[in-house]
């Protein structure tokens, strides 16, 4: 790798892939130099592992009894349905938690099994297993068997006290956790020490999915569907939901998330869950037409989660299961007023961060920021984390206190761990979860103060000391070259993109800029001659009219290339990042 430019807050980085590698890619996969160039940078070491990213199958994954305690689950689940046994299904009010409680729900009810679900709520239950909640719920419906979906690998004590009111509980989650909770009659959980299954990047909805898959293969073995005259769920069809969730809580599309997702996504474009093509109808989208990761992470997540973040997300799992088209109209249109509110909260959220900062109130230093508030919307602080880390490039915590209590959302940066960071923490909070890239935490007010000083030099110890600059890693230096055409059509080999496999990024320079304009007073559209006698590449940069007095005096620009699809009309555009 060599650094093509630096500023103290950035850093481009060209890299370099082995040219034998790049040369067998492009000569084995029949592709352009360039988009070799940006496959030998994704890290794959074999021509097979290259050939399975470029094509993902279904018939590459794996098999679900690599899950140790899955004999165990399935045969307690062959128990409950045969028994006909009363189900509890608990979720989590993120759209993976939604999109997992969705996914059995459905498939115990082509089985007939009387399950219910519960979605606990943000603001009277709190994330994961409420223990007083289950226990209202027990005496209602007088459940035997619990099932967690995305939440409960942290909660030995809940799972313990319903083991005594006779309910056996399995958890199914991703979570990250220091151990198995010893309780549980089972645990499905992919980050858990000691799990067996081959890959720690599953979302929730992808650890129940495999819970089905192998669901049904133990019924298959025992006659079920045949002897019930029953018709074998197609588990393909499930995919819709599963992609949903999967990329809504950005784990890497890699692996097997790229295989669920790849899969997922062109099942979602004809979808036929009912109250969800009602939904994205109403959202504007046609039958048939693939959708893209950003939209289902910026259109569709954000209705789903506003549920959760500002009332309540019921609606979105009744939304997912429901037979009934009315029903699911009017709340398609609830969850559409709902994210407005949303985005309204959020807006005043901000402009008093903003003040706050101006005034320098809260902690800062070059590894984290942490800010609190009296009664801040807690719905919407992980959305104001995540704004305040992508202008900072630096950890963030948003903690909203109510009298001398705090509920605190954060946010991480690539190769910073906030679980690991929070757990460095440990003494000075009542408690805290989460995952690499996002956290949540309890504190009292009276350990706000270490709690900021050890969580920044948790983070600070992380990368050695070494400042956070923003990292912006090239795949290829556009110098006076041309691109192919072809280049930009076989991009779609390299989608869907997301969170583990990133768009491709290429730096320009050596180009004579032939026009350039503001577009709505906020973006800028440049079009440049890149090689002599090739057509002009048009390119874009959202949001960034601070930057026009400098588009003519730039020594190049970074951005992400694209096939633009506008009016009909197809053309090649970069989507500009940085004017270097």
């Amino acid at each position: 790798m060599k650094i093509i430019h630096e500023s103290d807050a950035e850093i481009f980085i060209l890299r370099e892939p082995d040219p034998t590698l790049v040369s067998s890619i492009q000569a084995q996969c029949n592709v352009t130099q360039l988009t070799a160039k940006i496959i030998a940078n994704r890290g794959f070491k074999t021509l097979e592992e290259i050939s399975r990213y470029l094509s993902p199958s279904l018939k590459d994954l794996p098999d679900p009894f690599l899950f140790k305690e899955m004999p165990v689950i399935v045969k307690r689940l062959y128990q409950a349905i045969t028994t006909r046994e009363s189900v509890m299904i608990y979720g989590d009010y993120d759209t993976d938690g939604i999109t997992s409680t969705a996914l059995l729900i459905n498939f115990f009810n082509r089985l007939g099994v009387p399950a219910r679900f519960y979605v606990p709520n943000r603001f009277t239950d709190g994330y994961g297993l409420h223990e007083s909640r289950l226990r209202q719920l027990f005496h209602s419906h007088h459940f035997t068997l619990l099932i967690t979906v995305d939440c409960g690998s942290t909660q030995e004590d809940t799972i313990a006290s319903l083991r005594q009111l006779g309910v056996d509980t399995i958890v199914t989650d991703h979570h990250k956790a220091h151990k198995r909770p010893e309780n549980a009659l089972g645990v499905l959980n992919p980050s858990i020490p000691g799990c067996t299954f081959p890959d720690r990047n599953l979302s929730g909805v992808g650890v129940a999915f495999f819970l089905l898959i192998a669901l049904r293969q133990h019924l298959r073995q025992k006659s079920f569907w045949k002897e019930r005259n029953i018709r074998e769920p197609d588990l393909r069809k499930s995919l819709d939901l599963v992609s949903i969730g999967t990329i809504a809580d950005m784990v890497p599309i890699r692996g097997i998330n790229r295989i669920l997702v790849h899969a997922g996504l062109r099942v979602l474009s004809e979808t036929d869950t009912p109250g969800l093509a009602i939904f994205l109808k109403h959202l504007g989208f046609k039958q048939g037409k693939t959708l893209s990761p950003w939209e289902v992470a910026f259109q569709i997540a954000p209705r789903f989660n506003a549920a959760g973040r500002m009332i309540d997300a019921t609606s979105c799992v009744t939304l997912l299961t429901t037979q009934n088209e009315a029903e699911a109209f009017q709340i398609s249109k609830a969850l559409n007023d709902i994210n407005t509110q949303r985005q309204e909260t959020e807006h005043q959220l901000l402009k008093m961060i903003e003040q706050d900062i101006s005034l320098n109130r809260g902690f800062y230093s070059p590894y984290a920021i942490v800010l609190w508030g009296e009664n801040w919307h807690e719905g919407v602080i992980g959305i104001g984390a995540s704004k305040l880390v992508e202008k900072f490039n630096r950890p963030v915590a948003l903690i909203s206190f109510k009298q001398e209590k705090g509920k605190g959302s954060l946010r991480g940066i690539p190769n910073a761990d906030i679980f690991d960071a929070l757990s460095q923490c440990r003494p000075w909070l009542i408690s805290f979860g989460g995952h690499a890239m996002a956290g949540g935490l309890k504190i009292h007010r009276h350990h706000l103060p270490d709690f900021c000083r050890h969580f920044s030099d948790a983070i600070r110890k992380q990368f050695h000391g070494n400042p956070l600059k923003r990292k912006w890693e090239i795949d290829a230096l556009i110098d006076g070259e041309e691109i192919p055409y072809k280049f930009f059509q076989e991009l779609a080999q390299l989608e869907p993109f997301g969170s583990g496999n990133i768009p491709p990024l290429l730096a320009f320079r050596g180009y004579r800029l032939l026009k350039k304009r503001l577009l709505k007073e906020k973006h800028i559209q440049i079009e440049v001659l890149t090689a002599p006698f090739t057509p002009p590449l048009q390119g874009i940069a959202f949001h960034a009219a601070d930057q026009w007095p400098r588009v003519d005096q730039a020594a190049g620009f970074v951005g992400i290339p694209r096939l633009n699809v506008w009016n009909g009309f197809v053309k090649p555009q970069i989507i500009i990042k940085r004017f270097l």
